[in-house]
């Protein structure tokens, strides 16, 4: 995201923020950027350039097969 800032007045001005670029994410649990061990991003020194660790093509989530009281059906 990056939004305009007008530093001209006593009090500065933040404009709308847009996005800069698409990003499909992997999904991961994070606390936030300063205290989680994993940034799905990372920034230049100079702000110009991103490095973004995100699916290449997304797609919807396959099935999960949950089998309850299997147990019983070793017994058999």
């Amino acid at each position: 995201m990056a939004a305009d800032l007008d530093l001209k007045n006593a009090v500065p001005r933040i404009g709308i923020p847009e996005a800069l670029f698409p990003v499909h994410l992997m999904l991961a649990s994070t606390a936030n950027r300063l205290g989680s061990a994993w940034d799905p991003f990372e920034v230049s020194a100079d702000g110009k350039r991103f490095l973004v660790n995100s699916v290449d093509h997304p797609q919807a989530a396959e099935p999960i097969n949950v089998i309850v009281n299997w147990d019983i059906e070793l017994q058999k």
